[in-house]
């Protein structure tokens, strides 16, 4: 479990990265230990916020994820999303091989991998040169800082 938390005008971003049954437990108990009114999901960059003050709750919950759930926090540079966008959209061609989208988290470029793989593996009946491309994309995404290899094991 990780938490990355960046500090911007409007209060603290916090990001979630887990596996699903660690993300569920975290979830619950971020809304229970940080009331409705002092946060909002923020689609668009997907992430929380949390206004300045619910921040004093934030520490609170932080520290019970760190002692319950071994989680790891990372606090961030507030320039540190837009970077990292800049990479993804430079990895745009490579995700598109993938069938997604730049701001897929590791977890879900592994599993497209993993799913086209199947099917297009020469193992299996499929292409050479599709599956030539996966790998090549698959490596170009690992390669550039976004490792799916480091998301949580189920």
């Amino acid at each position: 479990m990780k938490i990355s938390v960046t500090q911007t005008e409007a209060g603290l971003q916090v990001r979630l990265y887990s596996d699903s049954a660690h993300f569920a437990v975290a979830l619950e108990t971020m809304k229970s230990h940080i009331p409705r009114h002092h946060r909002r999901f923020d689609a668009a960059q997907r992430c929380w916020m949390i206004d300045p003050q619910g921040q004093g709750r934030l520490e609170s919950w932080l520290s019970w994820m760190r002692r319950e759930l071994k989680a790891e926090v990372v606090y961030r540079s507030p320039h540190h999303r837009s970077d990292s966008l800049d990479q993804r959209s430079s990895l745009t061609p490579a995700y598109a091989t993938l069938h997604l989208l730049p701001t897929a988290p590791p977890e879900l470029v592994k599993a497209a991998y993993h799913c086209l793989a199947r099917i297009n593996h020469p193992d299996v009946g499929g292409d050479t040169k599709s599956m030539q491309q996966i790998n090549i994309a698959y490596a170009h995404i690992k390669q550039h800082g976004m490792n799916p290899d480091r998301t949580t094991s189920r």
